[in-house]
């Protein structure tokens, strides 16, 4: 917009703004933190270079440096664990802001690296069904629309203990807390795979072995550092930087491959006979056999990348999943839920998540590569001189796992996908841990205080200053627990699918009230409605994976995903007859609302209202002009609930601090 002034106005506009960010980032230089964080960079830097150690040593060095050494302080709750963004916050910023949150923050290192493996199986139609998950963005942003329309509740928490009671509510607590225990594990295994191998294990480890256990602490040690420091506003802020950094390099591996297959002919003609060489149309399940002598390719048979047996099963199974219970599972997606106003998340949430099911299809591709010139080499018909001097396992290669894949690439690419996996490991590991921290803190420590989840409105002033220690406590554990499944030998797939399968009824006790009309559940709370079909389906999904064969008789269709789809469509249908049964109003527990309201709610205050009506005026006008946004423009500065909020179109409106320190 500054842009758009004419002659040495705009110009000089221009200039001014150049000098603030300037001015802003030397003051940042200039602190104790940022001195502290570069001594410890030097030190770490001087020895990785008297041990001679590899590149990607640097690259994570260099990386954790920048997060740790910029990110802000938070020492109040309303900016530890919202960022202080309130349900009035409607600014362009706070849009923005949240849309950047919202893509990268479910672009989990273990998605990307599945959705690769998937591209490896079953070609581009398995970049799709890792991708139908991602509807989730849609299914968690429409519902809790709705019920924050209806409810007006602040969280998911405060929102099932008022609907189904406190034990629903720590229930609630205990799923969501394992959910984020798998999220540590399964994203730190990715990006330790670029840094060495598992194979001896820790009964007699080697070196290889060494190095992935150290990569795999220190890549959760780094999010952990940052976000104990700041929050969901450190997390918030370093997911913007990490989502454009994502897509960047996103686009330059994929200009890698296509150059790669343009100037390899013996590999796009050999896939041209097997299937084609376009990776949009390469078909993994084809069944040949192949003359080297002549070049001749006979194909015996080929699977259908249109049929259940072809992916579609899985992609069914992820567009349940994606519906009706797994978006609700997970807090790193519904706390976002809550942050700004209902309309301007859905916007957010709408473009985010249409970004990140690209995303993940796109880096499907990845996988269909490293099939395609695997199963080129294998039948002789390209030279293994193609598969380059890294020494990428071959058998790893054929399924598509993007470290070996990268390998192929030579050195350059190799550090590219691992700065990708860096990237999606720890916006999602921040984000985990920032969630963790609300579990912990508003959420749980709630019920010793209040007997509930605690409100994290603003104007409700229930939030202390002890809170943000027992979320930081509560990081620290989760970090160190959260890592000790890496001495056994966990499986980074499992921790999606199983995880969608264990809450398929926790779907229709939170998307029913989105459905159903307020006065069916203002009257009374309903307990059962949430236990049966929300237990049931964890009951269901433990059978199924220690005696799956109890269920044969609900495999559907022929592929490699049958019994997990029976198991799915049984299990929603199900969780929703349950609901419907239980939620009924002879159904027995059921009490009065008004013994678990009592205390949910205060009385609107004469300040609150004028707090309300400042802020609408405040985000009448978007961000001022300029280059950089204020993702807190008409809010109250940190640490100040009910300070006079700024003029809209002030540029300095945090405080007179000035917008940019306002972001930062």
């Amino acid at each position: 917009k500054t842009m758009q002034g004419e002659g040495q106005e705009g110009m000089q506009a221009v200039r001014q703004h150049i000098h603030e960010a300037l001015k802003f980032l030397w003051g940042r230089v200039w602190t104790v933190q940022f001195l502290v964080t570069l001594c410890v960079f030097v030190a770490v830097e001087i020895g990785l270079g008297v041990s001679h150690a590899e590149l990607q040593w640097h690259f994570m060095s260099i990386y954790g440096f920048l997060l740790i050494a910029f990110t802000s302080f938070s020492s109040k709750p309303y900016s530890f664990y919202i960022a202080n963004l309130t349900a009035r916050s409607s600014s362009r910023g706070s849009s923005v802001l949240l849309t950047f949150s919202a893509f990268i923050s479910w672009i989990f290192a273990k998605s990307v690296q599945n959705s690769s493996g998937l591209g490896a199986s079953f070609g581009i139609t398995g970049g799709w069904a890792y991708a139908a998950w991602y509807v989730s963005f849609f299914s968690a942003a429409s519902v809790i629309y709705a019920i924050r329309s209806k409810y007006q509740y602040s969280s998911l928490p405060e929102c099932i203990h008022a609907q189904y009671g406190k034990a629903a509510s720590i229930s609630f607590g205990l799923a969501v807390a394992y959910r984020l225990y798998q999220e540590i594990w399964s994203n730190a295994v990715v990006v330790a795979s670029f840094y060495g191998s598992y194979s001896s294990g820790p009964g007699h480890p080697d070196a290889s072995f060494n190095n992935w256990i150290a990569a795999a602490f220190i890549s959760t040690g780094i999010p952990l550092t940052y976000v104990m420091m700041g929050g969901m506003r450190a997390s918030l802020l370093s997911d913007s930087f990490q989502a454009i950094l994502a897509i960047l390099l996103l686009v330059i591996t994929l200009g890698t491959i296509g150059t790669n297959l343009h100037n390899n002919t013996a590999l796009t003609q050999f896939a041209d006979k097997h299937s084609s060489s376009n990776v949009f149309q390469y078909n993994p399940g084809v069944q040949f056999t192949y003359n080297a002598s002549t070049g001749n390719l006979t194909v015996i048979s080929e699977r259908s990348m249109k049929g259940l047996s072809g992916g579609i099963d899985i992609l069914i199974v992820g567009g349940l999943q994606g519906m009706l219970s797994y978006p609700f599972f997970d807090p790193v997606l519904t706390d976002r839920c809550f942050l700004t106003q209902p309309r301007t998340m859905v916007r957010a949430f709408t473009i985010g998540g249409s970004m990140a099911a690209l995303f993940i299809m796109f880096f499907s591709i990845i996988g269909i590569y490293g099939n395609m010139l695997a199963t080129c080499v294998e039948a002789g018909a390209c030279p293994k001189s193609d598969l380059g001097d890294l020494n990428p396992n071959f058998s790893r290669l054929k399924q598509g796992i993007p470290a070996d894949v990268a390998k192929t690439m030579g050195l350059g690419i190799f550090s590219v996908v691992n700065i990708i996996m860096m990237t999606t490991s720890m916006s999602t590991v921040d984000s985990t841990f920032s969630s963790l921290a609300k579990l912990v803190g508003p959420d749980m420590s709630g019920f010793f205080t209040k007997g509930r989840p605690l409100s994290l409105e603003s104007d409700n002033h229930e939030l202390k200053d002890y809170h943000v220690l027992l979320g930081r406590v509560a990081m620290l554990i989760w970090g160190v627990v959260g890592v000790l499944p890496l001495f056994g030998d966990p499986s980074s797939l499992s921790a999606t699918t199983v995880s969608g399968t264990v809450v398929m009824g926790l779907g229709p006790p939170i998307y029913m009230l989105a459905v159903l009309p307020k006065g069916f559940f203002s009257a009374k709370v309903r307990p059962l409605a949430f236990h049966v079909p929300f237990w049931s389906g964890v009951v269901i999904a433990i059978v199924y994976q220690v005696l799956p064969a109890e269920f044969v008789d609900l495999h559907v269709g022929p592929g490699s995903y049958s019994l997990l789809l029976g198991i799915n469509i049984v299990g929603a249908v199900a969780a929703l007859c349950f609901f419907f049964a239980f939620s009924q109003e002879w159904c027995f527990l059921h009490y009065s609302s008004d013994d678990v309201n009592s205390d949910t709610t205060s009385e609107p205050s004469v300040e609150k209202e004028q707090a309300k009506n400042v802020s609408q005026h405040s985000n009448a006008s978007l961000v001022p002009s300029g280059f950089v946004f204020n993702p807190y423009a008409g809010m109250p500065p940190t640490g100040s609930l009910h300070a006079p909020i700024a003029a809209p179109m002030d540029p300095r409106g945090l405080g007179g601090e000035g917008m940019i320190r306002g972001v930062a």
